[in-house]
């Protein structure tokens, strides 16, 4: 991957739904925060590691559906434009948890 790998992420919900998401991520040296209370709206620049070494972004909180059924979507994409491309590799997942 590139020299200064990056991502963003979104989560769109169902109409009506509440969220209150918070979002952490660790790459080494580098770390970053944010809030994700907008549906569709994307985060911040997530710091991730170059060169395939493996990187962790935690995502918690709760959304609160409404009285509309629908999908919960994850986006993501890179930051900052580059020629080489940020992978979500294969084994990584997302756990969600009913409560």
């Amino acid at each position: 991957s590139s020299a200064t790998p990056d991502m963003k992420i979104a989560f769109t919900a169902p109409a009506g739904a509440v969220m209150e998401l918070g979002e952490v991520a660790s790459a080494g040296s580098g770390q970053s925060t944010d809030v994700l209370e907008t549906s569709g709206t994307a985060s911040g620049r997530i710091t991730v590691r170059g060169s395939n070494l493996p990187s962790i972004i935690r995502v918690s909180g709760t959304i609160t559906t409404g009285s509309s059924a629908g999908t919960l979507t994850l986006q993501w994409a890179q930051a900052t434009a580059n020629a080489n491309g940020t992978v979500v590799s294969a084994g990584s997942y997302l756990r969600l948890d009913q409560i």
